[in-house]
């Protein structure tokens, strides 16, 4: 999930006439694997899209929200972290209602959270959370580093010293956004005796020697990637 403090915010209050707003086009097709856990309330469900969907920036999210065990509320709200922005002008009178979300051209790849609050007479609030992932539908044309410029090479001088690669993906004409949090990105070690790193680009020094940390961008059969040296003393 991307790590941003404010949120934005999709009001619908109940007292009005039932009205379903759509867009077009949908989301695409999910990608990845269903968690769930967090949208299992039979009283307030999101049923679409599906846990782990994926959609692109510049598409529109189709979310519906339902009460299994029609459960009644006297609000709802649907909650979507920085810088995704709704459009709420449908207001029904009951569940299921329907959302149309549209999602930055320019934003970051990876995992979003969209949480649907609904609440209950005598102040109760019930939550259903799902993620989202957002991903671009073409390759960059090149990945580097935003905090090391290419051909740096990371010195650490110590055992468990750690260095972040923040990752840049170049799609032209000066489309450059961090994509460190994609899900198509992987990073791996030559040597994991000298240097290790994990899924988001934390490189942790293990013993001294020489290595190189590989990000990939996409399948490794048709993928791009960059290599960043290391040193350890």
């Amino acid at each position: 999930m991307q790590s941003m403090l404010s949120l934005a915010l999709i009001v619908c209050l109940l007292p009005f006439p039932a009205a379903a707003h759509e867009a077009s086009p949908g989301p695409i097709d999910a990608q990845t694997g269903s968690r769930d856990e967090g949208n299992r309330d039979p009283r307030l469900r999101i049923d679409s899209p599906r846990d782990g969907a994926v959609v692109a920036p510049g598409e529109t999210l189709q979310v519906t929200v339902s009460s299994p065990n029609r459960t009644r509320f006297d609000g709802i709200v649907i909650v979507m972290e920085d810088p995704i922005y709704g459009d709420y002008g449908a207001i029904p009178a009951s569940l299921p209602a329907r959302f149309a979300i549209k999602i930055p051209k320019d934003i970051a790849p990876g995992s979003y959270s969209v949480s649907a609050m609904a609440g209950r007479a005598g102040g109760e609030l019930v939550v259903a959370v799902i993620e989202v992932d957002i991903e671009r539908r073409e390759m960059p044309r090149a990945i580097s580093s935003r905090n090391y410029p290419a051909g740096f090479s990371l010195l650490f001088e110590k055992k468990g010293e750690t260095r972040d690669i923040e990752l840049l993906g170049d799609f032209g004409n000066g489309d450059v956004v961090l994509v460190t949090e994609s899900s198509r990105v992987t990073f791996e070690s030559s040597d994991t005796a000298v240097a290790t790193v994990n899924t988001s680009g934390t490189i942790t020094a293990v013993g001294k020697g020489h290595a190189a940390v590989v990000a990939w961008y996409g399948p490794r059969d048709r993928g791009i990637k960059a290599s960043f040296p290391v040193e350890v003393r």
